[in-house]
C-alpha cells in the first residue's frame, strides 16, 4: 500500500533565536549528520547562529540541492543540533512511520528517482518540502518497518567495519614503508631522472594482435583506484585506436590520475592497457621493484595535490609527477618490503570481495523493500 509522505510528515522551522550553545552539524551523503568542523576541517558557518534551524533527535534534515545524491539523514547524533538555514527539516508521525524507514526509502533507487522527478529550479535544482511530500512511500506495519531498518543497519555496520579494516591495512603498509625507508641515508631521486613518464605511445602491431579480434583494453582515469589493477572495463578496437589521444601502458606501470575527481589516485597495472591523456604512466625500471615504486608514489599523493594547479579539483601535471622524489634503497630491501605488501594485499583482496558482496546485498534489499 502506497501513501504520499504528506500524510505523515510536517516541516519544522524552529530557529535558534536565543543563541543556545547547540553544536552545528552538516548532513553528508556518506555519513549522515556530522559536526560541521569535522566535515569541513574548519569553521565555515556564521558567527550569528540565531537563524540556524534546530533539529531534535529523530527529525530528518536534507540539503535541497544535494538530496538527489543522498544528503538526507535522521538526526540521532545528539538531543539537539543546529543546521544551516538552507536545510529543510521535518518530523515524521512515528505512530505510523519510523523516521529511519523513511530515510532508507529516500536513499533507495526508487526514492532517488522520485526525488529527481519532483526536483525543480530555474538556476539550481532543488527539492521543496511540498514536492517531497507528494512522493509516495510503501506503508507496512511498524513491526515490519522495524525489521527492515534493523536488517539494513546491521549490514551497514558490517560494511563500515570492512572499510575500516581496509584503511587500517593501508596504514600498516604505510607505517612499514616509513620505518624501512624514511630517515635513512638512501639516495633520493626525482621520478623524471630515473623513469620514463609517458603521455603517448602507440602499441606495436604485435601488441594489438595479442588481443582477440584486435580489441585492446581501455582504462579511464576513473578506474585508477588505489591498489593493483587486474582488469579494466573499457575496450577499444584497432580501427578505433587514436594514436594522438591514447597511451600504451605495459604491465607494472605505476599510473597516476591527473585530472577530475580521482586526481592523485595511484595504481599499479597488472595488465597491459591503453588509457587517455588524463592518466600519467611511470614506466618500469630494472632498479626498482614495481610494488615498492607504487607505494613510494602513493605516499606522495598529498604532495602531488598540493603542487597541482588551483580550481575546484586538482589538476596534476606530468611535470609535477616528474619532480616527485622517491628513495632509492637496494633492490633487496625493496623486495623485502614488496613481499610484506603482497601478503597484506591478499588480505585486502579477500576483504574487498566480501565488501562487494555485502554492498550488492544491501542494494538488493533496498530494491526488495522499496523498489
Amino acid at each position: 500500500m502506497k501513501r504520499p509522505l504528506k500524510q505523515y510528515t510536517r516541516e519544522c522551522g524552529l530557529r535558534n533565536k536565543t543563541q543556545e550553545n547547540i553544536p552545528v552539524y552538516s548532513v553528508t551523503n556518506s555519513h549522515g549528520f556530522v559536526p560541521s568542523t569535522d566535515y569541513f576541517s574548519k569553521e565555515v558557518y556564521s558567527k550569528d547562529l540565531s537563524n540556524y534551524k534546530i533539529v531534535s533527535r529523530g527529525m530528518i534534515a536534507y540539503n535541497p540541492s544535494r538530496v538527489n545524491v543522498g544528503s538526507l539523514a535522521v538526526q540521532n547524533a545528539e538531543d539537539k543540533v543546529i543546521v544551516s538555514p538552507l536545510y529543510v527539516v521535518f518530523s515524521v508521525d512515528e505512530s505510523e512511520l519510523m523516521p529511519e524507514y523513511v530515510s532508507y526509502f529516500l536513499h533507495s533507487e526508487r526514492g532517488i528517482k522520485e526525488i529527481v522527478a519532483h526536483t525543480s529550479g530555474s538556476v539550481r535544482d532543488s527539492l521543496k518540502f511540498s514536492a517531497l511530500q507528494d512522493i509516495e512511500i510503501n506503508i507496512c506495519s511498524l513491526n515490519e518497518q522495524a525489521h527492515i531498518v534493523s536488517l539494513l543497519q546491521k549490514i551497514e555496520r558490517i560494511i563500515e567495519k570492512r572499510r575500516l579494516v581496509l584503511v587500517k591495512i593501508d596504514d600498516l603498509v604505510k607505517s612499514q614503508f616509513i620505518e624501512m625507508f624514511e630517515g635513512k641515508n638512501y639516495r633520493v631521486i626525482a621520478i623524471g631522472d630515473e623513469f620514463k613518464t609517458t603521455s603517448g605511445g602507440t602499441p606495436a602491431r604485435s601488441d594489438i594482435k595479442n588481443y582477440e579480434n584486435g580489441v585492446i583494453p581501455w582504462m579511464t582515469s576513473g578506474e585508477v583506484s588505489q591498489g593493483l589493477i587486474y582488469e579494466v572495463k573499457g575496450r577499444i578496437t584497432e580501427q578505433g585506436y587514436n594514436a594522438s589521444s591514447a597511451k600504451w601502458m605495459p604491465i607494472n606501470t605505476v599510473v597516476v590520475a591527473m585530472y577530475g575527481a580521482t586526481a592523485g589516485q595511484v595504481g599499479l597495472l597488472k595488465i597491459a592497457t591503453t588509457t587517455n591523456q588524463a592518466v600519467c604512466g611511470i614506466m618500469p625500471s630494472e632498479k626498482f621493484n614495481p610494488l615498492f615504486l607504487y607505494y613510494a608514489v602513493k605516499n606522495q599523493k598529498e604532495w602531488m595535490v598540493a603542487q597541482s594547479a588551483g580550481g575546484a579539483q586538482p589538476n596534476i601535471s606530468q611535470a609535477v609527477i616528474r619532480r616527485m622524489r622517491v628513495p632509492c634503497p637496494p633492490k633487496e630491501e625493496q623486495n623485502r618490503f614488496a613481499h610484506f605488501a603482497e601478503q597484506t594485499d591478499k588480505s585486502k583482496f579477500r576483504i574487498k570481495q566480501s565488501l562487494e558482496k555485502l554492498e550488492t546485498l544491501y542494494k538488493a534489499l533496498l530494491q526488495k523493500y522499496f523498489g
